[in-house]
């Protein structure tokens, strides 16, 4: 009797050692080893490879005259961009372009919220509260990034009937663009978007006036471009470096000028935007 007694306890004992070894040598499933965790947050839905920086820029100047079909096109274009706007340190803002472009006050500026469980967290739940977690992730990211997107379209859709829409100072973006992504690391996804025809017209000693006096070939519009640098360097306060770590998408509208006129408008901004450092950086679409 007493022999099967030890036998037992032998038994309970080497029992509750293997069990204990098994639910901690487990290294393969992470769901019973969050120690796995490489980073604070899971891989699965809410770890980045960068932050995301977008500075949306809208034309407010009486000459931009929607195509609806080109408009639509780009806003296609915005939408897809924001889905990358999902982590907490990413950041959206919108500026308006137009006789006061330097002064304008943001009519979107805002940091993405959205809450992201620890990896700990994260693996501490079981298989049915992960898979709400990510669906409430998604969920959360989806309303704002088309809050995002319908505040662009307010703002291309809200009349400028004020003063401000008799010029269109697009130079006075290079300020706010230096000023917006200065604590940004080359590293981020730094991004400016012009929704824009890029009819510089702005009056005064020095300024360009595309209105009434647009590039007639390409030579000229190379030389305005050269000549313009000494008036934005005298003028604006912009940081070269800063500028260098962008990437400058021009979502235009070329109904408002011939093909030719807009052609030639382009090369002026690809010849002063390399001049400034972001020449592989500049996309018109």
């Amino acid at each position: 009797m007493k022999s099967i007694l030890q036998f037992s306890k032998f038994l309970v004992l080497a029992g509750g050692i293997f069990f204990v070894a098994a639910c901690g040598s487990d290294q393969s499933n992470p769901l019973l080893n969050p120690g796995n965790c490489k980073g604070e947050v899971p891989a699965e839905f809410c770890s980045k490879s960068s932050t995301v920086n977008f500075l949306v820029l809208v034309d407010k100047s009486a000459s931009v005259l929607w195509d609806e079909i080109r408009r639509s096109e780009h806003l296609d274009y915005l939408k897809t961009e924001f889905t990358n706007v999902n982590g907490s340190s990413d950041r959206v803002t919108g500026v308006f372009i137009h006789e006061n472009t330097r002064g304008a006050a943001p009519f979107l500026q805002q940091q993405h919220q959205v809450d992201c469980p620890s990896c700990k967290q994260f693996f501490a739940k079981g298989t049915r509260t992960q898979e709400q977690l990510k669906r409430k992730f998604e969920e959360t990211n989806a309303i704002l990034q088309g809050n995002y997107l319908h505040q662009i379209v307010s703002a291309l859709e809200e009349p400028n009937t004020k003063q401000t829409n008799r010029q269109t100072d697009i130079w006075g973006s290079i300020e706010v663009m230096s000023s917006f992504f200065a604590s940004s690391r080359e590293s981020e996804d730094n991004k400016v978007f012009f929704l824009s025809d890029m009819l510089e017209s702005s009056i005064g000693k020095d300024r360009r006036n595309f209105t009434r006096n647009p590039p007639r070939n390409k030579a000229e519009a190379m030389a305005f471009a050269k000549a313009d640098l000494n008036w934005i360097n005298g003028e604006l306060q912009y940081d070269p470096t800063t500028l260098k770590k962008l990437q400058i998408v021009v979502l235009g509208n070329n109904t408002t000028t011939d093909n030719n006129s807009f052609a030639l408008v382009k090369i002026y901004w690809q010849s002063l935007f390399s001049s400034l450092g972001v020449e592989k950086n500049l996309i018109f679409r």
